[in-house]
C-alpha cells in the first residue's frame, strides 16, 4: 500500500492508518504483513480493546479462530459489550465448533469429544445473545 509505512511512522498514535493498511493487507491476502500491524498496533497499547480486538480481526480473516478468540476475548475484558466483537466472538467460536466437528466424521465420538462440541456452540450463543441484548436493531451482529 503506496504510502502507508511512511503514514504510520510519522503517526504511530494514529489508528486510521494501521487500520486501512490492515484491511489492505488483508484484501491482497498477505496476511503476515496485516499480522505485523496489528501487533505492532497492540504492542502500542495493550490494554486498548479496540486493538486487541483488530489483533482478533487478522486471525479470524486467516481462519486462524483459536488466536482470534483469544484476542477478542481480551478486548470484550478491557471493553464489554462492543458489537462487532462480541458478533465475532459468536462467529469465531460457531467456526471452532464446525471444525472440531469435521474432524469428528467418521469417527467414534466420545462423550467427552460431543461436551467440547456443545461448549463451542454454548459460548457462540451466549455472546450472540448478548450481541443482541446491545444492538437489538442490527439482526446481521447477530
Amino acid at each position: 500500500m503506496e504510502g502507508g509505512p511512511e503514514a504510520i511512522k510519522r503517526h504511530p498514535e494514529s489508528f486510521f492508518f494501521y487500520a486501512a493498511l490492515i484491511d489492505h493487507y488483508i484484501a491482497h491476502n498477505e496476511a503476515p504483513k496485516a499480522l505485523k500491524y496489528a501487533d505492532e498496533l497492540q504492542k502500542n497499547a495493550p490494554m486498548n480493546g479496540l486493538k486487541s480486538f483488530v489483533k482478533g480481526y487478522v486471525y479470524q480473516n486467516t481462519g486462524d479462530y483459536h488466536n482470534a478468540i483469544i484476542w477478542q476475548e481480551v478486548c470484550n475484558q478491557l471493553e464489554p459489550n462492543v458489537p462487532e466483537n462480541l458478533s465475532a466472538l459468536g462467529f469465531n467460536y460457531v467456526a471452532v465448533a464446525e471444525d472440531y466437528e469435521a474432524n469428528l466424521r467418521g469417527n467414534r465420538t466420545t462423550d467427552e469429544a460431543r461436551k467440547t462440541l456443545k461448549e463451542y456452540y454454548v459460548k457462540a450463543k451466549g455472546y450472540l445473545e448478548e450481541c443482541r441484548k446491545v444492538v437489538p436493531e442490527k439482526t446481521e451482529f447477530w
